[in-house]
């Protein structure tokens, strides 16, 4: 066939017409958004132009463009657009010739169109079913319908291929196995798991050729995303890298003065402490606190994954009155909520944004006349604002109507500064302890 007659007759035949009910198939067009160029092919022969497989008989025939298709179309571009002769029908057992008629079909304007969107993958809920017979053959004879399925059994059988597959994933296999269920699904091909191998999960895929290898590209890209993921949460749970190898449980390091972290605490401290003077901070590395508090913080990051711009986590000023700050650096749960009688937003542990909230008041004082005060790091989460109240024990509902799910910390204002209340352990490490005098 001619090139420029196989395209378009290739664009034009890709309307699916099975089922369908017809009342004038000359002039119908199917509710689809469609290349341009859509046409009505016939055959003429001496009673005047004829669809064949509505009013012909025609078995054993061969159908022949003609060469010159492309120089016309060359010259002339319009051609598509009106009656063009592309070729003849030719009936083997007799010779017999007919014309093949194109005719350009013109889409009616408030014809409502239809337009693919690919979906998400995580939106996709399928299963891989083949069938016995997946496509209708719709020919004139019996035997020609037979011939037909044989071919195209045939052809899917040598573009079939299955390939043994494995991937590196060690738990939460049947999870993992719903979303290459899917992988599949969305590919076209069948999916078989097979006994499952330590650290790995093996799997047959099968299907048309292109298909099975697209399919195992996104496989091999799901896995690589989920190590990762693995791997990123594994280094979360590690302590900071700047507290190299520690053998005890537990123990403060001074910081130098040129070190970045004491010149940004020194700054923040000044900005509401005009006269205030470091003396030393010291870094609490404290392996077995940070491993629960860095537990709570992923946790809390799962939880909240539907909010991805909220800071969950603040850096805030907390000082320990009359309590030795080793009893924070030191104790099973750092800042014990067991220390807390009363507060006006109840029995919470209280920390401070402004410095001049915890020096003040609160700092804890050493025989020698300086003062010592906490920088924590705080799982605020989502927070809830609101004026004092000495009766909360917790944070409240977000929705009593809806769920059952409270905020995670509370915050309100006093004494000019923004205050956060938690009211569980472990939801605050004790990052520095900042000695100073005012």
């Amino acid at each position: 066939m001619d090139d420029a007659a196989c395209n378009s007759f290739a664009r034009e035949v890709v309307v699916d017409h099975r089922n369908t009910l017809v009342v004038d198939e000359d002039n119908y067009v199917m509710p689809c958004k469609l290349p341009s160029l859509k046409a009505s092919w016939k055959w003429q022969d001496t009673d005047g132009e004829c669809d064949a497989l509505n009013t012909g008989i025609l078995t054993n025939y061969q159908i022949h463009f003609y060469a010159d298709l492309k120089r016309i179309l060359i010259n002339d571009p319009n051609a598509l657009n009106k009656r063009l002769i592309c070729g003849h029908q030719l009936k083997e057992a007799s010779g017999y010739r007919r014309n093949i008629i194109r005719y350009p079909v013109v889409q009616e304007e408030d014809s409502p169109s239809v337009v693919y969107q690919p979906k998400p993958l995580d939106s996709y809920d399928l299963q891989a079913i083949t069938t016995e017979t997946a496509w209708d053959i719709t020919g004139i004879t019996n035997e020609s319908v037979k011939q037909a399925e044989a071919a195209v059994r045939k052809a899917i059988d040598m573009a079939t291929i299955s390939e043994p597959f494995s991937i590196n994933l060690s738990q939460d296999l049947e999870d993992h196995k719903e979303q290459l269920i899917k992988i599949a699904a969305q590919q076209r091909i069948e999916i078989n798991f097979e006994q499952e191998c330590s650290e790995q999960l093996r799997m047959t895929l099968k299907g048309l050729k292109a298909n099975v290898f697209e399919a195992k590209l996104k496989i091999a890209l799901y896995a690589q995303d989920i190590l990762k993921t693995h791997a990123d949460n594994a280094d979360e749970l590690r302590p900071p890298e700047e507290w190299g190898n520690q053998e005890t449980e537990c123990k403060l390091v001074e910081i130098p003065r040129d070190d970045p972290n004491f010149i940004r605490i020194e700054t923040r401290m000044k900005e509401t402490l005009d006269t205030v003077k470091i003396e030393k901070i010291e870094r609490v590395q404290n392996v077995r606190m940070w491993s629960h508090y860095a537990f709570r913080r992923r946790e809390l990051k799962k939880e909240l994954h539907l909010m991805p711009n909220l800071q969950i986590e603040m850096e805030l000023f907390h000082g320990t009155n009359n309590t030795q700050p080793s009893e924070v650096y030191n104790g099973e749960y750092g800042f014990d909520m067991t220390f807390c009688t009363s507060g006006k937003w109840g029995i919470g542990t209280y920390f401070a944004q402004k410095a001049s909230y915890s020096c003040t008041g609160f700092d804890f004082k050493l025989p020698n006349g300086k003062r010592q005060v906490f920088l924590a790091q705080v799982l605020t989460g989502d927070v809830y604002d609101c004026p004092s109240d000495p009766s909360l024990r917790r944070p409240p509902k977000k929705n009593e109507s809806v769920s059952g799910r409270r905020y995670n910390s509370v915050s309100g204002d006093t004494r000019g500064s923004k205050v956060y209340i938690v009211y569980e352990n472990r939801l605050a490490y004790p990052a520095y302890l900042i000695t100073f005098t005012c």
